[in-house]
């Protein structure tokens, strides 16, 4: 059995005023990033009580969007605003389960796509509570198989990441430092990855021909100014929220360095 680690938007963070996060949700759609972040615990939907529709835009919209979008149901980032995109998967869903396709999300909608959710991932409250500790760190069953390499898979209609080893032994890294929730613990995480990156590139040059060695330190080169010019761009639409920059570009350089762990694997069948 392999385990695979669907690529998704972090659950929802709870927040303390609901206008000032929707203006924030605004300007990070001007951005527009495709961001990713491996979801390992469970999240609940307990909490949820008002029903939304379209045109909508809370804290009720962005959990309907993340367990559609982690159950296969929508392909685009949850920003908490129930548009067009929201409106199509929550309506192909109902239909699919025998519900009426109104575009409607009350609190059987909410609950059925939370046991889909359990169902996918494996997990329940109980069992999450029950499970020991080494588990919930991150331990890998007995019979769990890794790639050499770090591997993008399409699995149950979602788009997941079969990580390598090394670099699961960094994403347990990685969610110790998410677990904490501080600008600083995610920009902990930043670091982790960007020395992740690093080691790739130089195994890359050491590895190329002497032709092929300044393409990559270009490459390289290119790579970090895009991270600097990322991290600008972000200040500049979220001048006050230091964490929420740190988990995007946590994000980005994870993204990137699954891609170049995957490329080694066209390396070795040259070699």
């Amino acid at each position: 059995m392999r385990k695979v680690f669907f690529i998704s938007k972090r659950a929802a963070q709870e927040r303390s005023a609901g206008n000032e996060n929707a203006a924030v949700r605004k300007k990070g759609r001007r951005v527009g990033l495709i961001l990713a972040a491996a979801v390992l615990t469970v999240s609940l939907t307990a909490g949820v009580q008002a029903d939304v529709r379209r045109g909508d835009s809370n804290e009720e919209v962005y959990e309907l969007q993340r367990l559609l979008y982690e159950t296969g149901w929508l392909f685009t980032t949850p920003d908490g605003v129930f548009g067009a995109n929201t409106e199509n998967a929550l309506n192909v869903y109902k239909n699919q389960a025998g519900l009426t396709p109104d575009g409607l999300a009350d609190a059987e909608v909410f609950a059925r796509l939370q046991a889909d959710w359990n169902n996918k991932f494996g997990q329940t409250e109980q069992n999450a509570e029950e499970q020991p500790a080494s588990a919930a760190e991150g331990e890998k069953p007995s019979d769990y198989e890794t790639p050499p390499y770090c591997t993008t898979v399409l699995h149950y209609g979602m788009m997941g990441v079969e990580y390598c080893e090394e670099h699961l032994e960094t994403l347990r890294q990685d969610y110790a430092l998410q677990a904490e929730d501080t600008a600083e613990s995610w920009h902990q995480a930043v670091v982790l990855w960007e020395g992740v990156i690093d080691s790739l590139y130089n195994e890359w040059v050491e590895s190329a021909s002497e032709a092929e060695k300044l393409t990559i330190v270009s490459q390289y080169g290119a790579w970090k100014s895009a991270c600097e010019q990322q991290r600008t761009a972000l200040s500049a639409v979220f001048p006050d929220d230091q964490k929420l920059i740190e988990q995007q570009m946590e994000a980005m350089i994870k993204a990137q360095a699954v891609m170049l762990c995957g490329m080694r694997a066209g390396r070795a069948v040259q070699q």
